[in-house]
């Protein structure tokens, strides 16, 4: 159960009427001058402290956890950088996740000089640290930040409340040649404290500038801070800025920087108290209702309070959605109803689909494998093992095992590395890594898995090695290895890929003129098959003059580079046996090099010659190469002898290669779909064969048979597991007790198994990990002992926690990667008395009937048919398993049964099934479904009767109850989970489900109490005693799960999404306590299912490499609490509408604009004219710079607009201008009295549209109300008749417009009488700036872009794109 902590009595708690949440925003950051020899130790007592900014997500709720103090210095030839970090932090003694800092720079900004260095500074739960830097442009990898002098040091607090991180950078490291940073110079930094998976701190902003808190933000090098190296210290500190405009006063103690927090409001108190008594310490979650019954407010959710009275407030609001406070409700009855528990828990029961010693990351010797590629290659010496995945982004793609298999150390290349490639000789491993691009070599310690630097004698070296660098810029080289063994100081790689790559064209104007102009042949069939738009691209370019990298390059990352597309097209048709004479006889290699041939000979002048086919000779210690060596087709390769090689040539034989005199001789022929081989300490040869043997082929060391090791044709795909038989052999190493360990390149599952040399006899084997996520797994609700995951059916020993793979029912085969995966399953229960599992594929969903042991049979599918808008149904007739038209039913509507990316689905456990319905005339998922099970065919197949529905209110990823009874929807729009009743479609109660999804999760804040973040959706429903009855649990992409009542009561919260608080168990052991970890990793633990036994305990499957079981405790202690009536009188109306107010003052945060007092010249350049500007944009081409000032005549407006075609407008009368191309826009509010939160505009609000109206640069005014009246009727398709009150030409503004090449300046004064303004030093007002960009011929607006309304994405309505919205406006300043 959760740790119930000492909880004192409370006879005054207040419900908080919203979720707190503001960000620090820091404008720029001092860098300040060393006061002495600065020693990297973690300390800063010789520091000088008083430049620090202090960065936080959310200082209300987070600043005691997750917050850090950054501080700067310099001296002439380093950058120092301090992070004080607090928090709590406990992973299992180790670091957590949240030791890093990021840093993202501009060096000589603005200048020819400038360098984009970004810095990652980290040290992981293994309690390794590093620096990683690159550099742009163009994007590089630097050589190690160490090697140049580079250091830092993590230095932990001694109570565990966080630790600090001290770093030096060589200023040479992050800048030009010839720049040198001193006092008074100036360079951009933005700082990325990442505390857990969505919760991160970023800071160091540039005034006037809207901040772009996700991984985009790290683009948008506009919004770095500056970072001013001061000629002096010891200053005095600046005030901490909030992101919605509040500042704090920071004071000294003892040098020390200290935010007075005293000014930082709590907000608003409720006004209706509620009194009950605690039995006990526990969790209190309260709702109210109002007179129909449908709740109103969760007032408490899942709130830890110790025994005894307790008051809580309630502010007449109805439930909050994070920050925007429910709406004031209306007068009259309302009753409230609490529950509460002692806690609620998990208990680990055991794992699936993962060998190691536990199924998490929490040490460097737990977990197994790499999620996102199988296993591939391996390798032996002394007392290890070396075993590598394809790539890995959750788990590792490299582990050192002992030769039982226990984990020494593990490995990941970057963000995603595997092992295709692994040699090892003597204290080094190496590596090759082509999860990325271009494939990488590079060599770690066999000890510890610490880098080991290339050419250490040079200067320290360097990490890295591109095999495409290893040629020295030849043509046509290749860049991609097979395979890799080292022996005696020598490296040897095989190449054999014919793959076309974008370099090898040498003159792409050429090569797409002669592609574009192909009347027949590979010329014109590559033309045909490239996608249009890339033809269409290339052949704007052919037809103009811009330079390749502009026009050609991708404009962003959805659209491809021209070059790559077309790369792309031809790899694509390196297969196409019609290309070719004879080419539906050859194999694979073969065609893949006689197309290349082809390609290469239509274009003898564009295409450089690939020459693969050999075997290469490196320098082990400097990565040089040394010769090559010819040989047909090779991949496998294994160093016997300094003069003797085998080498795997084509598929059918190998080679022995003398690298000294560069001989090749046959060694064994006649071999059938040949994959790989090693050779052991005694020399005998063993060979990896595919179909039809599937076998290792053990030879003596003069080519004789010795021995055939697995099952004669391996196992079976599907059926029962057949541990004795082998598939997808790929990598094979022999160690030196003798055991033969083989990689299987597949999925389904992930499997290296270890064999005996000498008898052939099988030995072990180790799963894992499994895929992306761990999506797909379910719980046998009949024995909790049994499980899928990864297409498999697993057995849990009770004892061990350990599975044995039953074996395999679906494993993908025939599906491309994006639907290779189960998205969700869940076992259910048919009238019949069947046991049916249903997993989500993609949008579709398939239904199999259990027969026994890892014995399915495929019975029905359904899903959606998006191209046609209809659904299909199929249920087996005949008990074939293949799908008949006959048995089909194809509904005209589209139906959608799954949730957020398909990861949930709803089918109840009884197969009725609910979706949301696609209505044909809106085209609007605005209504949803229940399709009754009809019956069943004579096979045991589900029936659905789609013809005829009951239907619902909009359906999102629902979820019904167990009785049918209740459906939970969850609505990722309007941000709730809404339960409606089945019978009669109402409404019973509604739940926020905030910053929803992957994406959405980027933007939460932290952990709080009842707050959903992330959610994927419902994974299923359970029904448990009273008063909890029927509940949902819902999973989430922050580590969290949570758990809804039928009543609407927030129940609890599972796992841990809290990375201050994750603690690991110490041995993944039945009985394991995971009350406070995360679902997985925390983040992208896509995973999930729930399962009710029939004890009626609740058991649910999560992890993010391994399929875990795991038990729910202590849903018996849910206890009523109390209840009873309150009433809002009409009075109190007036409490709750001023507390609302407040609240939406609170959570706007607001831009703010200075406004100085100036008489600007206009120049067209508006830093110049005025001193200041903001800037904003939507897209990269469309930025937007606007300034302002005012003096005792005029208010003064300026303009500087990127635009591909500048200042055209098509208006056929100047009002309409705002949307008939491109103008710039200012709306203001005049009446500092207005209300501030007013949606719609109100007298003294104003708006001024300048655009340029048949040649003229002309100044449109509107007021929504006026008191002299010259009034003008707007419609549009949504509204007609909308009146302005006023609209007037401006006949007295002096307008300066400059135009150039993709942009366009506008400054303009108006005369402040003109305007109803008279404003002074202090006054505040509210408004906003903005822009629309036409389309090319300057007919139509296509882009509104505004500095502080961000609602402005519509640009088809002409009454909404004119109309004002002052709930929107930011907040302008006028200054002196």
């Amino acid at each position: 159960m959760k740790t119930i902590f000492t909880l004192l009595t409370v006879c005054g708690l207040l419900a908080m009427p919203v979720y707190a949440g503001t960000q620090t925003e820091n404008y720029g950051i001092s860098v300040l001058p060393a006061p002495g020899k600065v020693v990297i130790d973690g300390r800063f007592d010789d520091w000088d402290l008083t430049g620090g900014i202090f960065a936080c997500e959310n200082v209300e709720e987070q600043r005691d956890q997750h917050s850090a103090w950054l501080h700067a210095m310099y001296d002439q030839d380093n950058l120092y950088v301090l992070a004080r970090v607090t928090g709590s932090f406990r992973h299992n003694d180790r670091r957590p996740a949240g030791s890093t800092l990021r840093m993202h720079m501009l060096t000589a900004p603005g200048t020819p000089q400038q360098l984009q260095p970004n810095l990652t500074c980290a040290r992981d739960l293994d309690g390794k640290e590093s620096i990683a830097l690159t550099v742009e442009p163009p994007l590089q990898s630097a050589r190690d930040p160490k090697q140049m002098g580079a250091e830092q040091v993590f230095l932990d607090d001694p109570g565990g409340k966080g630790y600090s991180q001290e770093i030096r950078i060589p200023l040479k490291m992050i800048t030009s040649e010839g720049v040198t940073p001193g006092p008074g110079s100036e360079m951009r930094v933005m700082f990325v404290l990442p505390f857990g998976w969505s919760l991160h701190a970023w800071d160091c902003f540039m005034p006037g500038v809207v901040p772009e808190r996700t991984g985009w933000g790290t683009r948008k090098l506009e919004q770095f801070g500056p970072a001013i190296f001061e000629r002096s210290g010891k200053l005095k500190p600046r005030m901490l800025h909030l992101a919605d405009g509040r500042r704090l006063p920071v004071s000294l103690k003892e040098g020390i920087p200290v935010v007075d927090w005293s000014a930082l409001s709590e907000g608003p108190k409720g006004f209706k108290p509620i009194k009950f008594t605690m039995p006990g310490a526990g969790y209190v979650s309260m709702l109210l209702r109002n007179a129909d019954g449908v709740v109103v407010r969760n007032l408490l959710n899942a709130e830890p309070m110790a025994m005894g009275e307790h008051t809580v407030t309630w502010d007449g609001l109805a439930t909050p959605i994070w920050r925007t406070p429910g709406a004031a409700l209306p007068a009259g009855d309302y009753t409230w109803q609490a529950i509460w528990h002692k806690g609620i828990g998990l208990r680990l029961r055991g794992w699936a689909g993962n060998s190691g010693n536990a199924p998490w990351h929490s040490g460097p010797t737990s977990n197994w494998g790499g999620d996102l590629g199988v296993p591939w290659t391996c390798a032996a010496q002394g007392d290890s093992v070396y075993l590598g995945w394809g790539a890995a982004e959750a788990g590792r793609g490299l582990l050192a095992c002992d030769l039982e298999g226990n984990v020494r150390w593990k490995h990941k290349y970057g963000g995603f590395g595997g092992a295709d490639l692994l040699a090892v000789e003597g204290d080094l491993v190496y590596v090759g890594n082509n999860s990325g691009s271009p494939q990488v070599l590079f060599r770690l310690d066999t000890a510890t898995g610490s880098y080991q630097n290339w050419d250490k004698a040079n200067n320290g070296g360097f990490r890295d090695i591109f095999v495409k660098d290893l040629w020295k810029d030849q043509p046509g080289m290749p860049d991609k290895a097979e395979a890799m063994a080292a022996r005696n100081g020598r490296l040897y790689l095989t190449f054999r890929s014919y793959n076309f790559r974008r370099s090898d064209v040498t003159h792409w104007r050429a090569f797409l003129t002669k592609l574009s102009a192909a009347g027949d042949g590979i010329g014109k069939a590559i033309w045909e098959k490239t996608d249009k738009n890339v033809r269409e691209r290339a052949a704007a370019w052919l037809a103009g003059n811009d330079p390749e990298d502009k026009a050609l390059a991708a404009p962003n990352y959805y659209t491809p580079d021209v070059r790559d597309a077309v790369a792309g097209t031809i790899n694509g048709m390196l297969t196409d046996k019609t290309l070719v004479d004879g080419g539906a006889e050859m194999t694979a290699l073969m065609l893949q090099a006689a197309v290349r041939r082809k390609v290469e000979a239509v274009f003898p002048q564009e295409v450089a010659v690939m020459k693969s086919d050999l075997v290469a000779v490196l320098d082990a210690e400097n990565g040089k190469v040394l010769k090559t060596i010819p040989v047909p087709a090779p991949s496998g390769i294994a160093a016997v002898s300094d003069s003797l090689l085998y080498v795997l040539s084509g598929t059918d034989s190998v080679a022995a290669v003398d690298p000294a005199t560069g001989a090749v001789k046959p060694m064994l022929t006649r071999l059938t779909d040949a994959k790989c081989l090693a050779v052991d300490a005694g020399g005998r040869i063993y060979v990896g064969e595919g179909e039809p043997s599937v076998q290792i082929k053990v030879f003596t060391p003069d080519g004789r048979p010795a021995l055939a090791i697995g099952k004669q044709g391996g196992r079976p795909r599907l059926g029962p597991w057949v541990k004795e038989g082998m598939v997808d052999i790929h990598g094979l190493a022999v160690d030196p007790n003798g055991n033969l360990w083989v990689a299987e390149s597949t999925f389904f599952p992930k499997r290296f198994s270890v064999w005996n040399n000498q008898t052939g006899a099988f030995v072990r084997e180790f799963f894992g990990s499994t895929h992306y996520g761990a999506s797909g797994g379910a719980i046998h609700p009949d024995d909790p002992n049994l499980m899928v995951g990864e297409g498999c059916e697993w057995r849990i020993d009770p004892a061990t926690g350990r599975a044995e793979c039953l074996g395999v029912f679906e494993d993908g085969a025939s599906r491309d990667y994006e639907s290779l995966f189960h998205k969700f399953a869940r076992f259910c229960r048919g009238t019949n008395g069947k046991l049916y599992l249903a997993a989500t594929l993609g949008t579709d969903t398939h239904v199999w009937e259990r027969l026994g042991d890892a014995t399915y049979a495929l019975r029905a599918t359904f899903g959606r048919n998006d191209k046609d808008k209809t659904t299909v149904f199929w249920s087996d007739e005949n008990g074939d398993q293949q799908k008949q038209d006959g048995e089909k039913t194809v509904v005209p509507m589209l139906m959608s049964f799954n949730g957020y990316l398909n990861f949930s689905l709803g089918l109840n456990t009884d197969l009725t099934l609910y979706a949301g319905v696609l209505d044909p005339k809106t085209n609007r998922w605005d209504r949803g479904a229940r399709i009754s099970l009809a019956g069943f065919t004579p096979c045991g197949a589900p029936k659905w009767d789609p013809t005829n529905l009951h239907f619902l209110p909009p359906l999102e990823g629902p979820m019904p109850s167990p009785a049918n009874d209740l459906v939970l929807s969850c609505d990722s729009e309007k941000q709730l989970f809404n339960c409606y009743d089945v019978d009669s479609g109402k409404l019973r109660w509604s739940y926020p489900n905030t910053f929803h999804g992957v994406h959405g999760s980027h933007n939460a804040p932290g952990p709080q109490a009842g707050l959903i973040r992330g959610a994927f959706g419902t994974v299923g429903s359970a029904t448990l005693p009273d008063p909890v009855g029927s509940a949902w649990v819902i999973n989430s992409n922050v580590g969290e799960w949570h758990m809804l009542t039928r009543d609407g009561f927030y129940l609890t919260r599972l796992f841990q999404g809290d990375f201050s608080k994750v603690q690991w168990p110490e041995k993944a052991v039945p009985g394991a306590v995971l009350d406070n970890v995360p679902a997985g990793e925390g983040g992208e633990d896509f995973g999930g299912s729930i399962a009710q036994g029939k004890d009626g305990k609740l058991y649910v499957t999560a992890g993010k490499t391994a399929n875990w079981n795991v038990e729910v405790v202590g849903l018996e202690t849910v206890k009523p609490l109390d209840s009873g009536k309150l009433r809002l009188e009409e009075k109190d109306l007036k409490l709750a509408e001023a507390i609302h107010s407040e609240l939406v003052q609170r959570s706007a945060g607001l831009r703010r604009c200075e406004v100085r007092k100036k008489t600007p010249v206009f120049t067209g350049d508006l830093a110049k004219d005025f001193g200041n500007e903001i800037v904003f944009k939507k897209q990269d081409d469309a930025e937007v710079r606007s300034a302002v000032a005012w003096d005792d005549t005029s208010l003064y407006l300026g303009w500087r607009v990127a635009d591909a075609t500048p200042w055209l407008n098509g208006a056929d009368s100047p009002e309409f201008m705002y949307a008939r191309g491109d103008t710039v826009d200012f709306q203001l509010g005049t009446d500092s009295e207005a209300d501030e939160n007013r949606a719609e505009a109100a007298k003294g609000d104003l708006r001024l549209s300048i655009g340029d109206f048949r040649g003229n640069p002309t100044a449109v005014l509107y007021r929504k109300i006026a008191e002299q009246k010259n009034p003008r009727t707007f419609s549009s398709g949504v509204v007609s008749n909308y009146v302005m009150d006023s609209v007037v030409e401006l006949q007295d503004a002096k307008i300066e417009v400059k135009k150039g090449d993709r942009w366009h300046v506008v400054e303009i004064a108006v005369p402040l009488a003109t305007l109803g303004l008279k404003p002074f030093a202090g006054m505040k007002l509210s408004g906003d700036f903005g822009a629309t960009h036409g389309t090319p011929a300057g007919d139509d607006a296509l882009l509104r872009t505004h500095w502080n309304n961000q609602a402005t994405g519509l640009v088809n309505d002409e009454v909404f794109e004119l109309k004002m919205e002052p709930a929107n406006w930011g907040q302008i300043l006028f200054t002196e």
